[in-house]
C-alpha cells in the first residue's frame, strides 16, 4: 500500500506513518512546457549565508547535499527531513556520494543524522552560529 501523496511545486511529497518525520519527498517529472518556478526548479529561500559557507568548503558533493536538503526543509516546512537515493539521483549524485556528504556535514557540524537499521535517516538541519 502507497503511503498517501501530494504535488508541491514539481515534487511529490510522501506522507510517511513515522512520528519522527513525517514527510519525505521524491521529485515528479517536470512540467517541460512550464518556467522554472512553476515547475519547481527553484531554491527555496532565504538560506543562512553562513551555513552555505560553510558547506562549500567541505569536500565532494557536500554543498549539492546540503540544498537538497535546505530544498526539501523548506518544502515541507520541516528541518527535519528523510531524504533517499531518488531524490538526489535527480540532482545527478549516487548513493555514495551522498553518504560520503552527508558524513562531511555531520562532522562540521551542520547537519545532525538519525539512522535507522534499513532506512533512510532522518536528517536535521542544526543552526550554524
Amino acid at each position: 500500500m502507497l503511503a498517501p501523496t501530494q504535488t508541491v511545486f514539481g515534487w511529490t511529497i510522501y506522507v510517511d506513518r513515522y512520528p519522527k518525520c513525517p514527510i519525505t519527498a521524491k521529485p515528479s517529472d517536470p512540467d517541460t512546457r512550464r518556467g522554472d518556478a512553476a515547475a519547481g526548479r527553484v531554491l527555496m529561500g532565504p538560506l543562512p549565508e553562513r551555513w552555505l559557507v560553510l558547506a562549500s568548503q567541505l569536500p565532494g558533493k557536500a554543498l549539492a547535499i546540503g540544498l537538497c536538503l535546505w530544498k526539501v526543509a523548506r518544502m515541507t516546512k520541516r528541518m527535519q527531513v528523510r531524504i533517499g537515493s531518488d531524490v538526489v539521483g535527480y540532482w545527478g549524485i549516487g548513493r555514495m556520494p551522498k553518504a560520503r556528504a552527508l558524513q562531511a556535514l555531520r562532522k562540521a557540524g551542520l547537519i545532525r543524522i538519525e539512522q535507522e537499521r534499513g532506512k533512510f535517516g532522518f536528517v536535521t538541519i542544526l543552526p550554524t552560529e
